[in-house]
């Protein structure tokens, strides 16, 4: 649009993408960078040396209880809205897993039930797919036991809970900023979609398992790591603190410094090695319909783009809760990409084909 109006175009961000960045060493854009006047509070807290509570570190609980003194706000950050994040049978030793999916389930103490992140599979009472036993062991946290926790250790605060299960309507926001303008929280707690929220009330952030990211089967979570820690330097006049377990993760420490700069330069090597964008585009396609179409599909597909262009095709993989196969497709030519895809769709009519050229998540 800007292109057919001749207008500026102006991206505005609060941490860089490494594709993005890259278009400015390329001159298709330009960098406009803006130097804010006041410092970053960020510490960094290792988790390994934390013998007494995994969730809350000691500094953190003395930061929490200067901000509570204070009459301040304190915003907690958890990327996982569940009670435990991994069941472990006692018996056999095998995680409790989805019967549809395959993947681990989590537990929810609050409404009693173990669910399936993918499809959202639910059960009471669950028994190990290996041995039959009733009986688990529960690792790992969310944001339930981080309320928990902070339950315990501050009976008097005022705790709120942000995330995708809780603010499902136009009331349950308009709640929330009602809450917060009138004194009302004390402990913020929710998912990265707080970060985006500005307060002059808020002076301390705690990002809670921030190198949790980290294990995100994605060629871009080092940069999402990063990010999470820079939306939270972002925050004028707040203190910061990042815990961590592998607190010497280059992403980590660039994140901390505020160094975009030199995490760029060593992410953008790896992405050259390995062909990744902004090097190569990497597109999703996922075909649904009859079992032995769908596989038929996907086979013909691959041959023929092999044969056509350079491209490297991963999958087909199954994926239950789509009912259907997905292939994940790494390319440097785009348009004969698109007349492929068009071509095999007209022969195979009866399928539904769903293309995704920037995937938000693999």
């Amino acid at each position: 649009r800007s292109k057919c109006q001749q207008a500026k175009l102006l991206l505005s961000s609060g941490a860089l993408r490494v594709e993005t960045y890259y278009q400015y060493f390329t001159a298709k854009y330009y960098f406009l960078k803006y130097l804010r006047p006041y410092p970053a509070k960020c510490r960094l807290v290792k988790m390994r040396e934390e013998l007494e509570d995994l969730v809350l570190s000691r500094s953190l609980r003395e930061a929490l209880e200067r901000t509570l003194a204070e009459k301040k706000v304190a915003m907690l950050i958890l990327n996982n809205i569940s009670y435990n994040t991994n069941v472990l049978c006692k018996t056999c030793g095998h995680y409790l897993s989805c019967p549809k999916c395959k993947v681990s389930l989590v537990y929810h103490k609050e409404k009693g039930f173990y669910r399936c992140p993918s499809c959202n599979f639910t059960v009471s009472h669950p028994v190990c797919g290996d041995c039959g036993s009733d009986q688990f062991r529960h690792l790992g946290f969310g944001l339930e036991k981080l309320k928990e926790s902070c339950s315990h250790l501050f009976p008097k605060a005022r705790i709120f809970q942000v995330d995708s299960a809780s603010m499902q309507g136009k009331e349950d926001y308009e709640a929330f900023f009602s809450d917060l303008e009138e004194k009302e929280i004390d402990i913020l707690i929710g998912t990265n979609m707080l970060l985006d929220l500005y307060h002059p009330d808020i002076s301390l952030i705690g990002l809670i398992n921030a190198d949790g990211i980290l294990n995100l089967n994605d060629y871009r979570a080092a940069e999402s790591a990063y990010t999470t820690i820079a939306l939270a330097n972002n925050h004028p006049d707040c203190e910061v603190f990042v815990q961590a377990y592998y607190a010497e993760h280059p992403a980590i420490i660039a994140g901390i410094n505020n160094d975009f700069e030199s995490f760029y330069q060593a992410e953008i090597e790896i992405r050259k090695n390995f062909l990744y964008p902004p090097f190569s585009e990497v597109n999703t396609l996922t075909v649904s319909g009859e079992y032995k179409e769908i596989y038929y599909y996907a086979n013909y597909f691959k041959k023929i783009a092999i044969r056509i262009f350079k491209v490297d095709i991963l999958g087909p993989v199954y994926v239950p809760r789509l009912k259907g196969i997905r292939l994940i497709i790494r390319h440097q030519d785009f348009p004969k990409l698109s007349e492929l895809i068009d071509e095999v769709n007209r022969k195979f009519k009866d399928l539904t084909v769903y293309f995704e050229r920037y995937p938000k998540s693999f």
